[in-house]
């Protein structure tokens, strides 16, 4: 009886914590890292634009919300124990150099600065539209969409992604 009042007790108090909603500044970034964290600031941007333009699709399948679409499974990679501050341990069990360390966290204070200013409306769509992208790696998979070239100014095969638009869907 006693550890049964005690499972309800635990149940109540769980039942009173307060789940915050994650800021879409945070889920965003944390995409960009997951999806892109060695990219080049201008591929990180087409990425997270991607995100944008699906979360602005009338009737989204995505979902509703920029956080939603972000975290809508099987859609972008899910947040990654590398893209936290505090980097996970080595699989060697030996620790970071204060140089990687240093490095980790200049890039994910930076790739937070990025998702704030994609956010703000300061940095422009460099893949107007696109609402897919893969790894240039895979080759060509979607041979419906319509490929969005990279940038005039961004050297050929500088990009580790490729970027689509589905020219069937409707902006809201």
């Amino acid at each position: 009886m006693a550890r049964s009042l005690a499972s309800l007790a635990a149940l109540a108090s769980l039942a009173a914590v307060v789940i915050e909603p994650e800021p879409p500044v945070d889920a965003l970034a944390s995409v960009m890292c997951a999806e892109c964290k060695r990219c080049t600031v201008g591929e990180r941007a087409a990425v997270a634009h991607v995100a944008i333009s699906r979360a602005t699709w009338a009737a989204s399948w995505w979902g509703s919300g920029l956080v939603e679409v972000l975290r809508w499974p099987g859609q972008f990679a899910a947040p990654a124990p590398a893209c936290r501050w505090e980097l996970p341990p080595r699989a060697d069990g030996l620790p970071w150099s204060p140089g990687f360390v240093a490095w980790h966290r200049e890039r994910l204070a930076a790739i937070h600065f990025e998702a704030d200013q994609i956010l703000a409306g300061e940095v422009a769509n460099p893949t107007p539209g696109a609402t897919h992208f893969h790894t240039v790696a895979l080759g060509q998979v979607w041979p419906w969409l319509i490929e969005i070239p990279p940038p005039r100014h961004t050297a050929p095969g500088a990009w580790f992604h490729r970027f689509y638009i589905d020219k069937s869907l409707r902006r809201q």
